[in-house]
């Protein structure tokens, strides 16, 4: 008797419609083939030494045959870097059939390896089959637009928000007009799928930040040599799009707004005998990362704060456009 309900306790306990986790291997080299080179947006408000123009003539007499191999493998390696986050990222979205996605890998030659249940497998072949037939381009629209913090807080723009027609996004831009904004500028940028792409809209501001004494010949005669810094201004936006099922996109987005405090602060020191002049700039640097699925048309609005009673506006408009031959 006790065998039996051994038995009977050995069924319960494995159900008969159980998911299995099966090793999954698809070739996957036409999408890691068709994969665009990336290119990012520059890093904003960070102050480096002025870097010296490198002249064209420059860079071809360096480039060889095993340059350009090193350079393929290296975009190779990029790519496939890419596609596995992106791939990672997409199976984990759905929170009513989320997928265990940490032996996922995607190597340089294309093939998508991992343990996955069927659920995961039939959605990672979905995506794969939807990358493989979208043979458009994704276009991102950035408006960027400044504003009071009050006019803002009047027309109830406080967090990021979501708009669904390119209507209603013009709706609100003529209210924000009525209230004093001021548009600075509306780039559009052209992507591939899984490609990134970015916009920058500023200036580079170049000052001393330091000086040094140098002793040259003939004489020993003393030359001030200053430190020159440069650092960029404004606004950048880096954006990966990729095409889901349902006619949706996911985005990645990374938005990075820099300014500095006019007039520019300077101090005068003492060097040597002489005195110098060095500047003092104090940049307000700020950076926004966010993870999107919209529907074509479809705006995001993405406030960021500017000076002390400003907010820059960010409208991110994503759509499909054919790829003309």
């Amino acid at each position: 008797m006790k065998l039996h309900l051994l038995a009977l306790a050995t069924l319960l306990l494995t159900p008969s419609a159980q998911q299995t986790t099966g090793t999954t291997s698809l070739d996957a080299r036409d999408i890691l083939e068709r994969m665009g080179p990336d290119f990012g947006a520059p890093r904003m408000g960070l102050p480096r030494p002025l870097q010296p123009k490198t002249t064209a003539r420059e860079v071809d007499s360096e480039a060889g045959t095993e340059s350009v191999a090193a350079s393929d493998k290296q975009r190779r390696i990029a790519a496939s870097k890419v596609l596995e986050s992106s791939l990672r990222r997409q199976l984990r979205l759905e929170e009513t059939t989320a997928v265990d996605t940490r032996w996922l890998r995607v190597n340089d030659e294309g093939v998508v390896s991992g343990s996955l249940d069927a659920t995961g497998q039939a959605r990672l072949e979905e995506l794969l089959a939807c990358l493989r037939s979208f043979d458009d381009l994704i276009v991102i629209e950035a408006r960027y637009v400044e504003v009071s913090r009050a006019a803002a807080r009047k027309l109830g723009i406080e967090a990021t928000s979501h708009i669904a027609t390119t209507d209603e996004r013009d709706v609100l831009l003529e209210a924000l007009m009525a209230e004093g904004a001021n548009t600075l500028s509306s780039p559009k940028v052209l992507m591939h799928s899984l490609q990134q792409a970015s916009l920058y809209v500023g200036d580079v501001l170049t000052y001393v930040e330091d000086w040094s004494i140098h002793k040259v010949e003939p004489h020993g005669a003393e030359v001030l040599d200053p430190k020159i810094m440069e650092v960029r201004l404004g606004t950048s936006l880096a954006a990966r799009g990729l095409p889901l099922p349902g006619d949706k996109l996911s985005l990645s987005l990374e938005i990075e707004h820099a300014t500095v405090a006019k007039p520019l602060r300077t101090s005068r020191v003492q060097l040597g005998s002489r005195e110098v002049e060095v500047a003092l700039p104090e940049i307000s640097a700020q950076r926004v990362q966010v993870e999107l699925t919209v529907s074509p048309k479809a705006t995001t609005l993405l406030p960021i704060p500017s000076e002390a009673d400003k907010l820059l506006l960010v409208f991110v408009t994503a759509d499909v456009v054919p790829e003309t031959k």
